[in-house]
């Protein structure tokens, strides 16, 4: 875990406007897949996925943050405000993300955006 979250010990980088009206993932934890570093998380103001439904982004990209501090992450397809985070002390949300990983990755379900 700490490699992973290592990736968001970066530099923010000052966000663009349109990153104001994103879909949201709240319950959300960082994973590494391979080298790369996914988001798994519980949508809202997704345009083609239910709120509530628990999602894999695609490859994190980059994120940033507003003068507001709202959190915002960069994929390979979308843009996405970061809610409230998983706690990882021992919480029921992790392993529903890191069976949804798993699915996702094998084949089972399509919903990585």
């Amino acid at each position: 875990m700490n490699e992973t979250t290592a990736f968001f010990d970066q530099p923010l980088q000052p966000i663009e406007q349109d990153l104001l009206s994103v879909p949201k993932l709240d319950n959300w934890i960082e994973l590494r897949v391979t080298e790369h570093v996914v988001i798994s998380g519980v949508i809202s103001r997704h345009p083609k996925y239910p709120t509530g439904m628990r999602i894999l982004t695609s490859l994190v990209e980059s994120y940033a943050s507003d003068t507001e501090g709202r959190v915002f992450a960069q994929t390979k397809n979308s843009k996405y405000e970061l809610g409230e985070r998983i706690e990882v002390r021992g919480h029921e949300h992790i392993v529903d993300a890191i069976a949804s990983a798993h699915a996702i990755t094998t084949g089972d379900k399509q919903t990585i955006c």
